[in-house]
């Protein structure tokens, strides 16, 4: 049995330059993967960012709350008129609706859960010293409440 060599024609030759198709399709999956790496790191900040945004509000929207308990009851220990009475009572619960709104955004992590208990504490603390103020001054005892929302 003797082995017939083809003829040039019929073998195909491989091109030199496969290797660079091959170095190219290599360099493209690594360039893909380093992409949906660098996607997922994105989604991730932005998520962290999305959360620190909410949890900012929320201490702003407390502020705010706090702000006008106090601007309310102040008005009305200052002047006695039923409007700024009004306003406090209206203002009052939001400080607490405020603390639990800003408690649920940070449930996750635990030193900001501390720190808005601190703040859900102090809020509490402000608007029950505001409340024995105006008590007071409904009693008569003007100097006693003027006493208890003047600083310190």
């Amino acid at each position: 049995m003797s082995h017939a060599r083809l003829p040039d024609s019929d073998v195909h030759r491989v091109p030199k330059w496969r290797g660079v198709f091959a170095a190219a399709i290599v360099l493209l999956l690594l360039t893909g993967g380093l992409a949906i790496h660098q996607y997922f790191r994105y989604s991730a900040a932005s998520e962290r960012l999305d959360h620190a945004y909410l949890a900012i509000s929320g201490i702003d929207e407390l502020s705010a709350r706090l702000l006008d308990v106090e601007t309310a009851a102040r008005g009305y220990l200052l002047t006695g008129s039923a409007s700024f009475l009004d306003a406090y009572d209206d203002a009052r619960p939001r400080v607490a609706e405020a603390a639990g709104t800003l408690s649920t955004v940070i449930a996750a992590d635990a030193r900001q859960r501390l720190r808005a208990g601190r703040l859900a504490v102090m809020s509490r603390d402000r608007t029950n010293q505001l409340q024995s103020a105006v008590d007071a001054y409904k009693a008569g005892r003007t100097s006693d409440a003027v006493s208890k929302v003047a600083p310190a």
